[in-house]
């Protein structure tokens, strides 16, 4: 991909860090999982990846997906960063977004600086359509409105 979009343009690859089939394929390398994508993660830069978006698999029933603890994909993609921090070298400027219940400004903050180098955000979109000016609320930025909601419909 790098070798056909401009250098100015960002490229971008979601991964699913794991497939959350451990109970079922149990041998190391079997089912992906965390330590799995953090070597191919650290590959990415190299390709000329700039950012690594991070989820997880849920495309089984048999999954075991922690759902209870809302953090368990924001996890994830700490992990990614940590270990791509603490290699050092080309890979550790490979940026990490994240993904997983952002649904407020204080989880979307809190992502920011303790979890990834970006945050995703999908369903709470959905939700609430005006999502970035309230979290721009909340945090006290001022968010700029689209110059589409200034424009002045014409009489017919």
């Amino acid at each position: 991909m790098r070798s056909v979009i401009p250098s100015s343009t960002p490229l971008f690859v979601r991964v699913s860090a794991t497939e959350w089939m451990t109970h079922v394929h149990p041998t190391p390398g079997s089912s992906l999982d965390l330590p799995t994508t953090i070597r191919l993660c650290k590959l990415f830069y190299a390709a000329g990846v700039d950012l690594v978006d991070v989820s997880s698999a849920a495309n089984s029933s048999a999954q075991r997906i922690p759902v209870h603890d809302a953090r368990y994909q924001l996890d994830l993609a700490r992990g990614i960063r940590d270990a791509l921090k603490e290699e050092g070298g080309e890979a550790a400027k490979l940026l990490v977004g994240a993904v997983g219940r952002i649904t407020d400004a204080e989880t979307a903050k809190g992502v920011a600086e303790e979890d990834a180098d970006a945050v995703f955000v999908a369903r709470q979109f959905l939700r609430d359509p005006a999502l970035v000016r309230h979290i721009g609320q909340n945090l006290g930025v001022d968010v700029k409105w689209s110059e589409q909601y200034h424009m002045v419909q014409p009489k017919i």
